[in-house]
């Protein structure tokens, strides 16, 4: 059983992505949308359609399967997927396709519909599976893993119910955890964690403001669409870069972010941006300043003195 669970663990690195892999170069199936986020009552059904599309010269009979997926352990964003379970009732289970089997000619696209029906008794929060359109088997590779054609979606739904929302900041910082900088670009990053029981994204704005307390630089957090949720019991790192722009001085980083209709998240972090060749500029014009002004007080002083002695 351990066996087939890390054939089936292998196999999802695969499709989770979500992109295809191909048992050869010439089979391209594609998908969308590669993500659903849907929300729904206990005891409720609701159905929804995949488009897949044949960008090959050649026919593809595909099969689908159902699993569900965690979290992965890195906190990259990119989830673990799991077969079926045998010793529970999951989302895998709730999921019917009404065409178990399809032929797609070269070039065609096919919406397919699937249906999710959820039990009176589900479990309120989140939810999390994934559904396969696969080619069979071309053959077995040197780990023991069939090789095949295929693509995922995942779903994550959302059972309403006594549902708790939460997150917290771990971290917000400089990627490298520096405080001095040469130039741009500097990336941020903020580990948030999911103490809830449903995913959730937060979204928002990286404000940078120089010594002087203006806004130098406004940088989207986490806009990227149909991306970027944080699933319960587990964190995720993200990016982000100020990448253009003149920066030179002390700056102040602020992550302000909301997510469940309101919920605010923050984070600051101070940082300064000393290139050493304009430093270099800057010590060099200074002195310069320095030696005129010692050069106009000694003139004058001496203007003073000739001054005094012709009297």
């Amino acid at each position: 059983m351990l066996v087939t669970m890390k054939k089936y663990v292998l196999l999802g690195a695969f499709l989770v992505m979500p992109f295809l892999f191909m048992a050869q170069s010439a089979h391209a199936l594609q998908l969308s949308p590669t993500i659903f986020d849907i929300k729904v009552k206990p005891g409720q059904s609701i159905t929804k359609a995949v488009k897949l599309t044949n960008e090959t010269t050649a026919p593809m009979t595909l099969t689908y399967t159902t699993g569900i997926f965690e979290a992965a352990p890195a906190g990259n964003g990119t989830p673990t997927l799991l077969p079926k379970p045998t010793d529970i009732n999951s989302i895998a289970d709730w999921i019917t396709v009404s065409i178990p089997q399809i032929t797609l000619q070269p070039g065609q696209k096919m919406d397919v519909p699937f249906t999710i029906s959820v039990p009176v008794n589900a479990e309120a929060g989140g939810h999390y599976g994934w559904i396969s359109w696969n080619e069979a088997p071309s053959g077995v590779n040197g780990s023991g893993v069939a090789i095949s054609s295929g693509i995922a979606t995942q779903v994550l739904l959302d059972v309403e119910g006594n549902v708790t929302e939460m997150l917290n900041i771990q971290s917000f910082q400089t990627k490298d955890g520096s405080t001095s900088y040469e130039k741009l670009p500097i990336t941020f990053t903020a580990n948030i964690y999911n103490s809830g029981n449903v995913h959730e994204k937060p979204v928002g704005a990286v404000l940078v403001k120089n010594m002087f307390g203006s806004t130098v630089a406004s940088l989207p957090f986490n806009d990227v669409k149909d991306s970027g949720n944080i699933l319960p019991k587990a964190g995720r790192m993200f990016e982000t870069t100020w990448a253009t722009g003149f920066a030179f001085g002390k700056y102040t980083a602020t992550l302000n972010a909301t997510y469940d209709n309101g919920k605010v998240l923050t984070g600051q972090v101070s940082f300064w941006v000393l290139s050493k060749a304009l430093l270099l500029v800057w010590i060099l014009i200074i002195a310069i300043l320095a030696a005129l002004i010692v050069m106009a007080v000694m003139k004058a002083q001496k203007k003073n003195t000739g001054a005094k002695m012709k009297k």
